[in-house]
């Protein structure tokens, strides 16, 4: 779960990275075109290159393309914890990483008994993301998981896998108030971070 090396007294945690997750939802079926598409991180040709370098013949891929709900529920298990560690995780790994599990959060062929863990997940990530980058990570975050689903429906349960703690409830507020805006406004007018920011 985690890999801890002894260096006197101090210990140092494993960190994920948006690509380790990437390449296990891939292994796990999901489709790497649709968790990347709307990520401004890495280019289309470094994920490529990423996937393609950590092939592993001795893999055996899964005969179906569905996700399934109990590996799946360990990999948001390993990441809350992993996230809990002391090591700081790149603003724009996190932001890639939430965009992908709320991407997966959707799939249908993943069981609703998988919303406690995805609440867990989604609150170690906003948790993870330092003081100073918070706030101007929220305006980002809303316009990257605005792009995860048109439907209605889909995004009243998006916002509802987030947690009402503070820095959940403030997420969900403003999420929540972008999709709305998207519904209900013509594609021409952008919504400004600063609408966002000032609510």
């Amino acid at each position: 779960l985690k890999k801890l090396q002894m260096k006197g007294k101090a210990r140092v945690c494993w960190k994920p990275s948006a690509m380790d997750l990437l390449h296990v939802l891939v292994n796990l079926g999901a489709d790497a075109q649709e968790l990347t598409e709307f990520q401004a991180a890495f280019t289309q040709d470094e994920i490529r290159k990423h996937l393609d370098q950590e092939k592993d013949e001795n893999i055996i891929q899964l005969p179906n393309s569905k996700l399934n709900s109990e590996r799946f529920r360990t990999v948001l298990t390993v990441l809350t914890v992993a996230l809990q560690g002391r090591s700081m995780v790149a603003r724009e790994d996190l932001s890639f990483m939430f965009y992908m599990l709320a991407k997966v959060a959707l799939d249908t062929s993943l069981d609703g008994s998988l919303a406690k863990n995805f609440h867990l997940c989604f609150a170690s990530l906003i948790d993870h993301y330092s003081d100073s980058d918070w706030p101007a990570v929220v305006p980002e975050l809303c316009r990257q998981l605005s792009h995860v689903t048109d439907h209605h429906h889909n995004q009243v349960y998006l916002t509802g896998l987030l947690l009402p703690n503070t820095r959940g409830s403030y997420l969900q507020m403003r999420l929540s108030y972008t999709f709305l805006y998207n519904q209900l406004s013509p594609e021409t007018q952008q919504l400004d971070d600063s609408q966002l920011q000032d609510m």
